[in-house]
């Protein structure tokens, strides 16, 4: 089943999770010089079509990744660009893919990652060869692994949007909470985090409990967010995969008391992530200096997602300012085709 209009308001009112978030942005100081590079790279590899080509120049994707690694690299920088330039592609092609499409996609793309040697000519497995090569170069053999890892978790938990897409139903609850924590793309972004700033946390670390949930927190933050933000553009094309769409449909919520109540569950998750930070155990001096770097990139991808919201027009085109200032936004109306 889709959205029915009878059941959307004209306007609604978003929470306001840039206020409520407590870390600073930073930016890295090279990012209009990496930004020219990875288009140009985009451009060389990805096939877009024109229309296509101006939608993802447009989307300023290189600015989540300055915020993502604001410490990295120049180099290290340029493959988080590279990086989230492409799974930006692969989000756009997954959103009009079946089932079948997107099995196919990634089988090719895992090989891709797994494989160096793999043959391709499928763009999106060429990219993948492109910039995971670079990756190899300075990524730790865990932070390598935790990539490939999560990105099979991504692509996995894709799968399963574009079955209930298909099948026109949302998941149920615990369902989407499950499989929205690989969509979200955290897991691999965790092992970004890793390669950035050149560590490579040991397993009794990243297998642990505290551990566990901060990143679990922050997922949820992320994507949860994420759903909340890109709501309009998503129900403006019927998808129910969103969180706001599984409230409405679970808990028996209107439209406003759904983003109302995915809005205070975001901020209640971030409550938790600094409840967790203060159960961290210490692994001794060398350890806990890397696991410092890694906490300050998980809260950079918490107030990085939600700044970017507000600098791509992916979600509320030119109305972004305007949204940002009195977090209200009139619902788009449905769209008869799906978007390039």
């Amino acid at each position: 089943m889709t959205i029915a209009s009878t059941e959307l308001s004209t306007v609604l009112i978003l929470p306001d999770l840039l206020s409520a978030c407590p870390y600073p942005l930073r930016v890295h100081p090279d990012l209009e010089e990496v930004e020219r590079a990875s288009k140009e790279w985009i451009t060389t590899l990805a096939g877009l079509t024109d229309a296509a080509k101006a939608k993802h120049e447009a989307s300023s994707i290189t600015h989540i990744a300055a915020y993502y690694c604001p410490e990295a690299t120049q180099a290290q920088f340029r493959v988080f660009a590279d990086f989230m330039g492409w799974i930006v592609i692969i989000d756009d092609l997954l959103d009009n893919y079946s089932p079948e499409d997107a099995r196919a996609l990634r089988k090719c793309c895992m090989r891709a990652f797994q494989d160096p040697e793999f043959h391709t000519e499928e763009r999106p497995a060429l990219m993948v060869q492109s910039f995971f090569r670079r990756f190899a170069e300075t990524g730790k053999p865990g932070c390598a692994k935790r990539l490939i890892d999560g990105m099979d978790l991504y692509f996995s938990g894709s799968e399963k949007e574009t079955e209930y897409r298909t099948k026109g139903s949302p998941a149920d609850l615990e369902s989407y909470i499950l499989y929205r924590r690989g969509t979200g793309l955290c897991p691999p972004l965790f092992a970004m985090i890793e390669y950035s700033a050149g560590i490579d946390l040991p397993e009794e670390v990243v297998s642990h409990p505290v551990i566990k949930a901060m990143e679990d927190a922050a997922n949820d933050v992320i994507s949860w967010g994420n759903d909340i933000y890109s709501f309009n553009a998503e129900q403006a094309r019927g998808d129910m995969n969103n969180l706001v769409v599984v409230f409405m449909h679970a808990k028996g919520l209107d439209l406003q008391s759904a983003v109302d109540y995915a809005g205070e569950l975001v901020k209640s998750r971030m409550d938790n992530f600094e409840e967790y930070r203060a159960l961290l155990p210490s692994w001794g001096e060398e350890v806990d200096r890397m696991i410092c770097i890694y906490v300050k990139g998980l809260e950079d991808l918490i107030i990085g997602s939600f700044e970017w919201t507000f600098v791509t027009v992916r979600y509320f085109g030119e109305e972004r300012a305007r949204i940002r200032r009195d977090m209200t936004v009139k619902l788009l109306p449905k769209k008869t085709s799906p978007a390039i």
